[in-house]
């Protein structure tokens, strides 16, 4: 617990110098504005140079760091209309992310209401003002990294290497941009629930055999549901419904290669309902091994040719 507290205060204390900034474009925009309005001109009456010289004027004025970028169509924050208390609460489950409507020609299709309804909770708490968007930000960075820190521990251990595992995640620049940048909390509200719901399976995997089945399948529940979660806050959420799977089967069962392969062509080809009785045995904390022997491996028979227990 000690490890998971110091990463987490490491992680609020490198970007509390953020809490003084304002909003980045991204913040503010949705796309690019290079003298052509999205709704006036289709894809096939842009020039072809036109195309090239707008995209080298943009490179060049970025370069040099003085570019004002101006979008069109709805902005994440400043002028999303999601956010305002007139506004419907329920408008975030049918527009994207920008607040476009999601079946406009012109939407994003990023369908992420959980972090649009916490711009609109921090609308509703303070308007406009940067530094509570800021907050927030860096108050998940502290917890997302505390979780690491945890799935480091019950991955490498506890120690030294867990420690350096949760101090490297808090400091790892690549994280700038979603902590510093409003609307990368999209990332940080996925990697948070995404977290949760490994742990979760990594607890109902660890009680398998020790627990009733209720407490399994509180467990496993609770993973499917932090699963959904971090989908709703970004896409890529889904990705750990994968990762707890090769969890169970690489790291918990520490089954080979070639076992993985052969269990994986023999439920493609022999047993279509394998995934269904396999999503049950997990639920009901039977064996792997067991699962796998019961549906693939043959069994001796007797002399009169019936199958033997």
């Amino acid at each position: 617990m000690f490890a998971e507290l110091l990463c987490g205060a490491v992680a609020l204390v490198l970007y509390v110098n953020t809490l003084g900034a304002d909003f980045c474009y991204d913040d503010r925009m949705q796309g690019l504005r290079v003298g052509i309005e999205q709704d006036s001109c289709a894809p096939g009456d842009i020039a072809p140079w036109d195309a090239l010289l707008a995209c080298q004027d943009c490179f060049f004025a970025s370069l040099v760091g003085w570019i004002e970028v101006w979008l069109t169509g709805c902005r994440a924050i400043k002028t999303n209309q999601d956010l305002l208390p007139e506004t419907p609460w329920t408008n975030i489950f049918y527009d994207d992310f920008w607040g476009t409507l999601l079946t406009h020609s012109g939407s994003h299709k990023s369908y992420r209401p959980l972090c649009t309804l916490s711009f609109r909770l921090n609308h509703a708490v303070g308007g406009l003002e940067p530094w509570g968007y800021h907050l927030v930000n860096v108050a998940f960075h502290g917890a997302v990294t505390g979780l690491f820190t945890s799935l480091a521990r019950l991955l490498l251990g506890g120690g030294l290497w867990s420690l350096l595992a949760g101090l490297l995640f808090a400091s790892h620049p690549i994280h700038t941009e979603a902590v510093a940048g409003v609307v990368g909390r999209a990332d940080e509200g996925a990697a948070l629930f995404f977290l949760l719901s490994l742990l979760c399976y990594i607890r109902h995997c660890k009680l398998r055999g020790h627990a009733g089945p209720w407490r399994l399948v509180v467990w496993f529940v609770g993973s499917l549901g932090c699963a959904a979660c971090s989908m709703l806050w970004k896409e890529l959420g889904v990705t750990v419904l994968a990762i707890s799977a090769l969890y169970d089967i690489c790291v918990f069962h520490r089954l080979k290669l070639r076992q993985i392969v052969i269990l994986l062509y023999k439920c493609c080809t022999s047993h279509p309902s394998v995934p269904l009785m396999y999503t049950r045995a997990r639920i009901s904390s039977e064996k792997l091994e067991t699962f796998l022997c019961d549906r693939f491996c043959s069994r001796p028979t007797s002399d009169d040719g019936t199958t033997g227990k």
